[in-house]
């Protein structure tokens, strides 16, 4: 097992800034949401066509509106998409796609048509449909040609709109009733999220395996981690080499290829169910999980602990340690700029001010959280992708430069971003988190027992 816990996270979560980086571009949603439109208004009105000639008007005019909007917005995509700042699966394709899904679309467009080929405005009309058909095959190449990346970046912006506090809650849950934790059983509970995975039809439009791909990863299904009543039916085995298309063997660990799956998802977006939708970043979710388990060495048996003792001490810390380390450097950082004045224009105040937090007391307290309130920091640390990340270190810095006596009084949250830039490279961005608020159980309860600590750790 070569990979540290760094490098899984990395690979299987993503990192923080990453996904910050590619996010949507404030256009693109609109733009998808119009062409939904445009589809829903032709078929609509193909599957029930009106003889009202001011109905028609009124359809025509409105789809014109929708397909100049969606041509203005097309070209500004196609050049993000071409330096891979986004992709967006759309409902419509061109006319070169022939996937039958898209062929109605165009079958009712030819149709509506035919149908008010004598309205005065049919000309543009049917220029626009010509232009959104150019523009939306120029997209279908240029989505051939882009960087790959793009695909794991839409694939982890795509993930961050559920919220999965429950899966992880059950998860840990599970842990507790199989106790005592071992490999063999992590191993097991692996296949199983998988099969359930399976069984939820998730991979059904990926292509189909040949009969090598099948008989080559066939042997892991035949494994003694399934339950003794598992069937393993054509079709699992079928449904079983299509995830594998998407699922690479690491050690012993099942991790997706990003690029690759991210592929699959934005090619068939549309054709999931919004249960299978969930689905797909769950079992992502549930794999993450259990592969930290695996990798902390808490449950290796003693069959893979040479393994584990091959890694670096430093790979085998913590993610507790690893956050409460980087709240503290992150301190000490900005306490390198104690004592210097700077200048001020906050709402409501402007001014100068002396620079001071007091990195020595907090250190001295996130010390006493991470020795005794270990189990609440992992509680708290289990809702983000990564317990480095800025999602997650940001808004805990921030809770705690919400505490006056632990920071001069005037002090300006934006001029913390020094103490982030050699942690973080995009230092804006962890600022403006500095104010966000998890807005949780678990968040809460954590800044309140470090709160509770300002008795123990009194100013000297």
């Amino acid at each position: 097992m070569k990979e540290t816990i760094e490098e899984i996270e990395g690979s299987q979560m993503g990192v923080a800034l990453a996904a910050d980086d590619g996010a949507s571009p404030n256009y693109l949603t609109d733009l998808s949401e119009n062409i939904s439109d445009i589809r829903t208004l032709v078929c609509n009105y193909c599957e029930k066509p009106t003889k009202s000639t001011k109905t028609r008007k009124r359809m025509v005019h409105s789809l014109i509106g929708m397909l100049t909007d969606a041509n203005d917005q097309l070209p500004i995509y196609i050049e993000d998409l071409k330096q891979a700042k986004c992709i967006e699966p759309f409902e419509v394709s061109s006319k070169q796609d022939d996937d039958d899904k898209h062929f109605l679309f165009w079958f009712f467009i030819e149709k509506l048509c035919e149908e008010v080929r004598h309205e005065e405005a049919y000309p543009i009309l049917k220029r626009l449909i010509t232009q959104f058909n150019s523009l939306l095959a120029e997209a279908e190449i240029a989505k051939l040609n882009c960087d790959p990346v793009v695909f794991k970046e839409f694939f982890l912006r795509k993930k961050e709109e559920f919220n999965f506090e429950n899966v992880v809650i059950r998860f840990y849950r599970k842990l507790h009733r199989i106790q005592p934790v071992t490999f063999d059983k992590l191993k097991k509970l692996e296949l199983e999220v998988v099969i359930k995975a399976l069984n939820q039809g998730i991979f059904d439009f990926a292509e189909k395996p040949s009969r090598q791909e099948v008989n080559k990863v066939a042997p892991e299904l035949e494994s003694d981690f399934l339950p003794c009543d598992f069937e393993i039916t054509d079709k699992v085995l079928q449904r079983y080499a299509q995830f594998r298309q998407f699922a690479e063997k690491r050690g012993h660990m099942l991790v997706f290829n990003y690029e690759r799956y991210g592929l699959y998802v934005v090619d068939n977006f549309h054709q999931f169910d919004d249960d299978q939708i969930r689905a797909i970043f769950e079992l992502d979710v549930k794999l993450h999980l259990i592969h930290k388990e695996m990798m902390r060495g808490q449950a290796e048996t003693a069959h893979h602990a040479e393994e584990i003792q091959e890694q670096p001490q430093e790979d085998l810390q913590s993610d507790v340690d690893r956050f409460i380390d980087r709240v503290k450097a992150i301190f000490a950082k900005a306490a390198e700029k104690n004592g210097v004045t700077l200048s001020a224009n906050a709402k409501g105040w402007s001014g100068q001010y002396t620079f001071f937090v007091d990195a020595e007391r907090i250190s001295k307290m996130l010390d006493d959280l991470r020795q005794n309130a270990e189990q609440k920091v992992k509680a708290y640390l289990d809702l983000f992708k990564g317990c480095t990340s800025v999602s997650a270190v940001a808004p805990f810095v921030g809770e705690i430069l919400d505490i006056e006596e632990l920071r001069v009084k005037e002090f300006q949250k934006s001029d913390m971003k020094f103490a982030f830039e050699p942690f973080y490279g995009m230092s804006a961005t962890a600022v403006g988190k500095l104010s966000s608020k998890v807005g949780n159980t678990e968040s809460e309860m954590l800044i309140n027992i470090f709160k509770g600590l300002l008795r123990k750790y009194p100013k000297p």
